[in-house]
């Protein structure tokens, strides 16, 4: 009998340990994956997350990574108004220097993706803004480029023979990409310098073949270098399994 108890409660135990172990599941709260990717910045590579609502973050670490993939982070399904610190401790949200980003995340979203990017605005503020983008199924389907434009002008690709316009801040999910014959997209890039449409009103920032996303998803984003003051482009391949 008393070995019996033994097998039991060590089945127990092992039981316990194991649930601990398990990867959050996608129902368990809102998927996060900090993004940065500026050259010439550094950023930290782990933060802290904090929210005033109720059940929110108390110092969750969330990890920034420079690439996207399966690797994720979790955080309460309350989580609503977020404070990204470089300290896990609770009075961080009080000290500016300490505070890295603020945001408030989309109502209802299950996964997103936090980009930081460095912002220079006013004194104390902190110095990463962050874009919060959608990468649920829904918004964000397999074989699609998502397209956000950080930049402080409208951009226009060409790719193949259509043309897709971005205005400043905004988000557009081209579901299926333009491909040639070789199966490459020819893809050539424009910032508006003009107010009309002629040639003379854009001016090339790009210009590449690209392999389509496939079964794959990738996200591209123009941004102003803060070295060259020069609009570029930097694309991620999302090689993770859309989960939600």
């Amino acid at each position: 009998m008393a070995k019996f108890a033994r097998v039991m409660l060590g089945a127990l135990l092992f039981q316990q340990v194991s649930a601990q172990d398990e990867p959050p599941k996608p129902e368990d709260g809102i998927r996060v994956r900090a993004l940065a990717f500026v050259m010439g910045v550094k950023t930290p590579k782990e933060l802290f997350a904090f929210s005033s609502d109720p059940g929110g973050p108390q110092g969750q670490k969330v990890e920034v990574r420079t690439y996207l993939n399966h690797q994720a982070d979790m955080l309460p399904t309350t989580t609503k108004h977020l404070v990204l610190t470089s300290d896990p401790a609770p009075t961080s949200v009080q000290i500016p220097e300490k505070v890295i980003a603020k945001t408030t995340l989309p109502e209802g979203k299950k996964s997103v993706i936090l980009l930081l990017v460095p912002f220079k605005g006013n004194e104390g503020d902190p110095p990463y803004r962050i874009f919060a983008v959608d990468d649920t199924r829904t918004a964000f389907p397999e074989g699609s480029l998502q397209v956000l434009n950080m930049s402080p002008t409208e951009v226009m690709f060409e790719l193949d023979d259509e043309k897709f316009l971005f205005k400043s801040g905004t988000t557009r999910l081209i579901k299926e990409v333009p491909a040639g014959e070789d199966n490459l997209t020819d893809m050539r890039a424009f910032c508006r310098i003009g107010p009309g449409n002629s040639a003379a009103d854009w001016k090339r920032i790009a210009a590449t073949k690209w392999v389509p996303p496939g079964k794959k998803r990738v996200f591209q984003v123009l941004f102003v270098d803060p070295i060259s003051q020069e609009i570029h482009l930097r694309g991620f391949t999302d090689i993770a399994k859309v989960v939600r």
